[in-house]
């Protein structure tokens, strides 16, 4: 952690740093396109926030991404049509 923290910076992933920053890569294609693809739409139905690191010499480089998720979530109060979604 002390490396996270001496040469990076911790921003909330978003659609401006995924455009602005290289494509991340960790080696697992499925989590590669998560973070590319699906991390968003985890934040947009509150599903869950992702995170990322980002080089503090190169704010372009992405050094690790992670999701932290909510434990659970009440689908019945929400509208029909974001229910479904979920």
């Amino acid at each position: 952690m002390a490396i996270l923290e001496e040469h990076c910076v911790l921003d909330v992933l978003s659609d401006k740093i995924l455009s602005e920053c290289y494509p991340f890569t960790c080696g697992d294609e499925d989590m590669d396109e998560f973070f590319r693809k699906d991390s968003l739409s985890y934040t947009k139905y509150r599903m869950g926030k992702s995170y990322c690191f980002r080089m503090k010499d190169n704010m372009q480089i992405i050094v690790a991404c992670f999701t932290v998720s909510n434990d659970s979530i009440r689908i019945y109060d929400l509208p029909s049509t974001r229910r479904n979604a979920m």
